[in-house]
């Protein structure tokens, strides 16, 4: 008995530092989609929706940041490529538990559900 209760609390601490990485991950973007709008670009989707990759925005002068990777977190990015604008939303999702992380440019924050 103990040993799975010691277990399912390992399983729920795991999930909430996945859940930790992948937001730390999406708020890191923020910073850039805000630069990428006050420049006039637009956003690039991620090479990989798992691994990241590719540049974040076609601004011009360039910008160097790339869509990061979400590991081993189990969560998947949900960006379209287009024009950046306060309304724009980036997500992080996993299928496994539901989960989704929702960042907006326009507040400059991310919220888990």
């Amino acid at each position: 008995i103990l040993a799975s209760i010691i277990l399912t609390s390992l399983s729920s601490a795991k999930e909430k530092a996945n859940k930790t990485a992948a937001m730390a991950n999406m708020r890191g973007v923020l910073p850039e989609l805000i630069l990428c709008q006050d420049d006039g670009g637009s956003m690039n989707a991620p090479t990989s929706t798992s691994t990241g990759g590719g540049l974040i925005c076609t601004a011009t002068p360039a910008h160097t940041a790339t869509w990061p990777s979400m590991g081993s977190t189990g969560y998947v990015i949900g960006a379209t490529a287009g024009a950046v604008s306060s309304a724009t939303v980036i997500t992080a999702t996993k299928a496994s538990t539901s989960s989704t992380i929702t960042c907006t440019v326009g507040t400059g924050a991310c919220v888990a559900s």
